[in-house]
């Protein structure tokens, strides 16, 4: 959590050091915007006081308060290491202010014409890191048709898509029609419909991890529509894609940048001696620094 960073940073701290009479300490609300009146009356004991606001905030006194006091204390004070350290906190998703909530979209099909795969390990892999952290929410949607997809996104509007079962050439991937059986979405299409999405959602889909086989062939299209795009460039083997999503996400959800969760991904495969690690893609919109992005902006543990 937010508020559990900013203990850390020494972030209050430092406010009662800096704002320690009740002039400054209103000074710095007011440049907040956050109302006096919702606050706790000025303490004596500026540690107090500034840890009381902390906790109010914190629970939702005003939308997001912690945000706009950390914002202010860095516009007061801009040589204070400190406040950069914890403004650079709002930041790290390239992003205006820290998202409440890291959502990811678990999508997968095994049509009743097609080998069966390990799909349920896949999610639960995944649900079980998620589980440990808060501020991380993850929903299946199994079985998923045609008909389903778009319905899905929109209902759920992840920040995080993970689609899970067979691909084909060309970054085809294999979901079922209204029979359960087989029915193929191209690149293209699936391209279009995020972006489509995108243009009509203040959070939009902002990466999609595809662990199917040749799925990295959708790059091209993907990165159109979104920032960042995982898949492979070969047959994907159940084994292997179970174990990088186990690198990926325990990277992910540890307050990792894509591109080192990415690394870990592919490092896990090689750990658990399998085949495949190298041919595991990462791409990304161009002139986006996947370096940059932290999808779940605290590890929340």
């Amino acid at each position: 959590m937010l508020y559990n960073k900013l203990i850390e940073a020494q972030f209050f701290l430092t406010l009662a050091r800096v704002f320690n009479d009740e002039g400054h300490a209103k000074s710095l609300l007011w440049a907040a915007k956050i109302p006096r009146e919702i606050m706790p009356p000025f303490n004596t004991i500026p540690i107090n006081y500034w840890r009381d606001v902390g906790d109010r905030l914190a629970l939702g006194a005003i939308e997001d308060g912690l945000q706009k006091l950390v914002q202010a204390a860095a516009e007061e004070y801009k040589g204070n290491s400190v406040f950069k350290q914890c403004a650079a906190l709002l930041n790290v998703s390239q992003r205006m202010g820290v998202r409440r909530e890291l959502r990811i979209l678990f999508v997968s099909a095994n049509p009743i014409d097609t080998a069966n795969l390990r799909l349920s390990a896949e999610y639960r892999t995944i649900s079980q890191l998620a589980e440990k952290c808060q501020g991380v929410r993850i929903t299946p949607v199994l079985a998923v048709r045609t008909i389903d997809l778009l319905a899905a996104i929109r209902q759920h509007t992840p920040h995080a898509l993970h689609f899970a079962g067979h691909g084909d050439k060309g970054g085809v991937i294999v979901l079922e029609d209204s029979s359960g059986l087989s029915e193929s979405v191209s690149a293209k299409a699936l391209a279009r419909m995020l972006r489509a999405v995108n243009k009509d959602n203040s959070e939009p889909v902002e990466c999609v991890v595809m662990t199917a086989c040749w799925s990295a062939e959708a790059k091209s299209e993907l990165v159109s529509a979104v920032d960042v795009s995982v898949g492979s460039a070969v047959e994907l083997f159940d084994e292997t894609a179970l174990a990088f999503s186990r690198g990926f996400y325990t990277g992910v959800l540890s307050a990792a940048n894509t591109q080192a969760a990415f690394e870990m991904g592919q490092s896990q495969v090689e750990v658990e001696n399998l085949e495949g690690a190298d041919q595991l893609k990462i791409s990304t919109r161009e002139g986006f620094d996947v370096r940059k992005q932290v999808l779940c902006p605290y590890s929340g543990n």
